[in-house]
């Protein structure tokens, strides 16, 4: 399944991933679709044998910036892509920071978004909730 237009989530339908700007800084939360090329993003999925998972890129489509985490586990936007351990389960699809070779924990940082439209890395163990599942809508 590639990842080609808006990433809605599943709790909160009518908010999708948006790269916005906030005075300098450029950041990633979530706002109501419209139309705009900073909330259409572009993946391709692959699967990494080694790892036994299928990972993707998130790449905007209007800036061309990736979809990435810093060394604190903070969403950001980066000219330098990432790769996400990609979750896709009826349909949805979750975004997890992969593990570091040989890390067999059964926790991961899932990319969730919080009440307030903020987007974060939640570190996360069990099943997945809804604010931490996304579909992917071509437009």
């Amino acid at each position: 399944m590639s990842i080609n237009g808006v990433i809605q989530n599943v709790k909160w339908t009518d908010l999708v991933l948006t790269q916005s700007i906030d005075g300098t800084k450029v950041k990633v939360d979530a706002k109501n679709f419209t139309l705009g090329d900073n909330q259409r993003w572009i993946g391709q999925p692959v699967y990494n044998s080694s790892k036994g998972i299928s990972e993707t890129t998130i790449q905007n489509k209007g800036s061309g910036d990736y979809l990435a985490w810093d060394d604190q586990y903070k969403v950001i936007i980066s000219d330098v892509e990432r790769f996400w351990k990609f979750v896709y389960i009826n349909g949805q699809a979750s975004f997890q920071v992969p593990h570091a070779q040989g890390d067999s924990s059964p926790s991961f940082y899932t990319l969730e978004l919080d009440a307030d439209k903020s987007v974060v890395l939640k570190y996360q163990e069990g099943a997945l909730i809804d604010a931490q599942k996304w579909t992917v809508v071509p437009k």
